[in-house]
């Protein structure tokens, strides 16, 4: 279970389904980067500062853990910390890193030739593989929340792109819509103003905007040798996901 803007909940439906595949991606990601080590040589990281800032071995315990509290129904929802919620963070900006992928991919003149086979996990029309199951959470989701396709805020329409749609800019703004439902802010993309900032003042600043104290300085674990491979397993099971398209 999550904690989130509409209360504590776990994911289900196109939801869950758009979070496991990007899942699946990270755990590929991880093993990648698992194999290189820490630092310079890592192949991949997702643009979620704060996260990518932690070695491959505890990505992976956090991710692990924000994977089960979202997908399952567990006795208590995970603290929200820094760590944590940039995680919960990276997720999206994998789905987005995905649909970049697949529109440069589909503008290439050899894409008629790909030979995508189907055990790869793409459904048969991969030109537009992430967008329709984005699409598929976004028409979920925003019905599931009552929310009005045709308005936005009673002014300008609110109108869902089309599979075809390359524009990642707009693309952005949709999956920025579907991380509001599970995070309640960016608050883990301001951590270095407050660890570089007086403790005194940092102090007085979390009170102000609410921001628990041990927020931005909780460790994400660093699992032992022995237990990364079962948690690499632990998390590919997670990501095992409903009918495709």
């Amino acid at each position: 279970m999550w904690n989130t803007p509409e209360g504590d909940r776990r994911l289900t439906g196109a939801e869950a389904n758009l979070v496991r595949l990007a899942l699946a991606i990270m755990v590929d990601q991880l093993s990648d980067n698992l194999r290189c080590g820490a630092g310079e040589d890592e192949l991949w990281d997702s643009g979620v500062t704060m996260y990518d800032e932690l070695t491959p071995n505890q990505q992976l315990t956090v991710i692990r853990q924000v994977a089960e509290h979202l997908l399952h129904d567990t006795p208590d929802t995970l603290e929200l910390t820094a760590v944590n919620e940039a995680a919960a963070y990276a997720i999206f900006a994998t789905v987005l890193s995905q649909i970049e992928i697949e529109v440069d991919m589909a503008r290439d003149p050899l894409a008629d030739a790909l030979d995508i086979k189907p055990d790869l996990g793409f459904g048969r029309d991969w030109r537009t593989y992430w967008r329709r199951h984005t699409l598929a959470s976004l028409r979920e989701t925003l019905a599931s929340a009552d929310a009005d396709l045709d308005t936005d805020d009673g002014d300008s329409p609110l109108v869902l792109p089309e599979a075809e749609c390359e524009d990642l800019g707009v693309w952005s703004e949709w999956i920025e819509r579907l991380a509001d439902r599970i995070l309640w802010d960016r608050d883990f993309e301001m951590s270095e103003s407050f660890l570089d900032t007086d403790p005194a003042k940092a102090t007085l600043m979390k009170q102000v905007l609410g921001i628990p104290r041990d927020y931005y300085t909780a460790i994400a674990e660093e699992p032992g040798a022995d237990e990364t491979e079962a948690l690499l397993e632990s998390l590919r099971k997670l990501t095992e996901h409903e009918a495709d398209f």
